[in-house]
């Protein structure tokens, strides 16, 4: 191996290219070059509606200034009046231009009680569009809806050469940083000094400390407020996990504010980074480094602002670094699985379970991994009985639990959301349904409601139509069968579900945002809602001017979807740094990254809208392994690295 790097210039190089084509592919907005495959064509046909006293048919005058630009073929009956181009007279009048939709895919008409009937249309595939209305308007039309579309290979090519060649060169000093062959005198790492542990600590809980000060008492969302309600009324609901109820309810005992369930989930939180900073000094990180990451890491806008807002995500959130930490150890120990030490991976499993919907998934996903990685059968064993344990557990809480509490299960309709919004894909893109399934849809919503309410971002405005919500008890009743039709109809359209699934997961995997794009970190506030005042509940900053500077920088930063906010990157940097890792240590130290990607895997499943916090606990966990990465390559490791070193030296 090379004396000053883990890694030669070559496979540096390598590595950096594929990543650096990784990054390419989940920048598809930034780059896709598509357009449609045959001229647009216009026809100003000369039919009106009844009500309508003429058939003319105006264009925007800048939609008309680019299909001028790029005309083919017009009939006189197409006149320009006041930059517009309009038909009035000798029609039907046709219209072809040769439009490109890269810089804008919407084409504008005017609507009013003089306008007529257009066809727009590619080819015989367009729509025919009555203009008339009794005032004045504007229609938008979606073109990209209606074009054959076809990707530009060579436009591609050119415009991805300027984010690959910049990713190379960042990619390729990242990996040379982390890269970086630690020698030192000091052959034996230790978890650090108290000055340091005591650091750590105070660094979080003052950064958190002034920021929960200028939200006083906490930042609420309606999720948090409803939370907090049945906090106050010892009505519990499963809509929120029994178990992340009754932690805030300890809080509650001792002082009946929200602030005090803020409080303790900073003190759990930055509880849960500590010991993951700590296991990196125990690993041998620079300490030097890993005091820097501990005031960095809780300054990164989106930790600050979720940690101070009242959600389980952030509980959610300690179980997750708890697990990934306690899986570090457990290869640094030689991946022994001793009792103590899996019966403390099991608390931390149980912690994620019982504070999110999806923890089982990530906590069963990890156990089964782990034992993937038992070396004997003893090991084995043991795993498999921690394994079973969370099953169990799980169950207890799902059934015994909520039993005993007399816990309001979840509303029957929700089991059908995620069907709700693939069905919601399935009738936009126009598939074809049996009468019976036909009739079941339209008992929810008319198709014309289910195509213009169905976003493929957001199950929300589709879910949560005012006419569905009239239907709940309905859908409440019919789950079974929708969740059946669901996958009956990703079985027959499995492209429509791609398309839709590449779109709900964005947030997950695209690092390229749009223009008109917004993440949703935290709310800022108090949410004002009708139970907001039932409960009494009013923000009063502590911070005025501190609370002002982060409102700002929120507004014009960390809320635009751009490349730095987005969680992809964050994700791609913690693989890259944990592959170094690997490359410096072992291929077992991947366990730490486990429970990171298993959160990624469920969301694949279950995410419905484009919301920041589902993502959040990868992104803190790709910071912390960034953090540990960078912190090895200037550590105070004094093991294989350094042994290999002196035996080249001394031969």
């Amino acid at each position: 191996m090379n004396k000053l790097f883990v890694l030669s210039a070559v496979k540096a190089g390598i590595m950096s290219a594929l990543f650096s084509l990784l990054f390419v592919i989940m920048l598809p907005i930034s780059f896709s070059e598509e357009e449609a495959a045959m001229d647009l064509t216009i026809v100003a046909t000369g039919e009106h509606n009844p009500d309508a006293k003429s058939t003319e048919v105006w264009i925007r005058a800048t939609d008309s200034e680019r299909l001028e630009a790029k005309i083919v073929h017009k009939d006189p009956g197409w006149e320009t009046k006041y930059n517009s181009l309009v038909s009035f007279r000798n029609q039907p009048a046709v219209m072809q231009s040769a439009l490109t939709l890269k810089s804008d895919k919407f084409l504008r008409f005017a609507t009013s009680e003089y306008s007529g009937i257009v066809e727009v249309k590619y080819g015989q595939v367009g729509r025919r569009i009555d203009l008339y209305s009794p005032t004045q308007g504007m229609i938008e039309v979606d073109l990209s809806k209606i074009a054959p579309m076809q990707i530009n290979l060579w436009a591609n090519a050119i415009s991805a050469a300027k984010p690959f060649g910049i990713a190379f060169v960042a990619f390729f000093i990242l990996l040379l940083v982390l890269g970086r062959r630690a020698v030192s005198r000091t052959r034996i790492a230790t978890s650090g000094s108290a000055w340091m542990h005591a650091w750590i600590v105070l660094s979080s809980l003052t950064v958190y400390g002034l920021v929960l000060a200028a939200y006083w008492p906490g930042q609420m969302s309606p999720d948090s407020i409803n939370q907090w309600g049945q906090i106050v009324s010892g009505q519990y609901n499963d809509s929120h996990p029994i178990l992340s109820t009754l932690l805030y309810k300890l809080a509650f005992y001792v002082y009946p504010y929200p602030q005090s369930a803020v409080i303790l989930q900073i003190l759990i939180f930055t509880s849960a980074t500590w010991f993951f900073l700590k296991e990196c000094l125990a690993w041998g990180a620079s300490p030097r480094v890993i005091a820097l990451a501990a005031l960095l890491f809780p300054l990164f806008p989106a930790t600050f602002l979720i940690v101070t807002t009242l959600w389980k995500d952030v509980p959610f959130t300690a179980g997750v670094i708890l697990l990934s930490a306690l899986a570090a150890r457990e290869v640094r120990s030689g991946l022994t699985l001793k009792l103590d030490s899996l019966f403390l991976m099991g608390m931390a499993g149980v912690l994620v379970i019982a504070m999110r919907h999806n923890g089982i998934l990530i906590s069963v996903i990890f156990f089964a991994t782990l034992f993937l990685f038992a070396k004997t059968g003893q090991a084995r064993l043991r795993v498999g009985i921690a394994l079973i344990s969370q099953i169990v557990i799980f169950l207890m809480i799902k059934t015994l639990l909520l039993t005993v509490l007399n816990v309001s299960p979840i509303l029957p309709q929700y089991r059908a959301i995620v069907a709700m919004h693939i069905l919601g894909s399935m009738e936009t893109a126009g598939v074809e349904w049996d009468s019976g399934d036909r009739q079941l849809l339209e008992r929810l919503l008319p198709a014309q409601e289910w195509r213009e309410n169905y976003k493929c971002e957001s199950v929300v405005p589709l879910f949560w139509h005012p006419r569905l919500r009239k239907e709940w008890s309905f859908l409440g009743e019919h789950t079974s069968e929708l969740n059946s039709l669901a996958l009956k109809a990703i079985w027959n359209y499995p492209l429509v579900f791609l398309k839709h699934q590449t779109c709900v997961t964005g947030l997950i995997w695209r690092i390229g945002g749009r223009d008109d794009e917004w993440l949703s970190i935290s709310p800022a506030e108090i949410t004002s809602m009708p139970e907001q005042r039932e409960l009494g509940l009013q923000s009063h900053s502590l911070l005025p001017a501190l609370k002002g500077r982060i409102d700002e920088l929120n507004q014009n930063f960390v809320q635009r979807s751009t490349v730095y906010t987005r969680p992809a990157l964050y994700t791609l940097i913690g693989l890259i740094s944990m592959c170094i890792i690997a490359i410096r240590t072992q291929p077992a130290v991947w366990l730490l990254f486990a429970p990171l990607l298993c959160n990624l895997m469920s969301l694949t499943l279950l995410m419905g809208a484009q919301d920041y916090r589902y993502l959040w606990p990868s992104v803190v966990m790709s910071l912390l392994v960034f953090f540990m990465a960078l912190g090895l390559s200037f550590g105070r490791n004094g093991t294989a690295e350094k042994n290999e070193l002196l035996n080249a030296h001394v031969s």
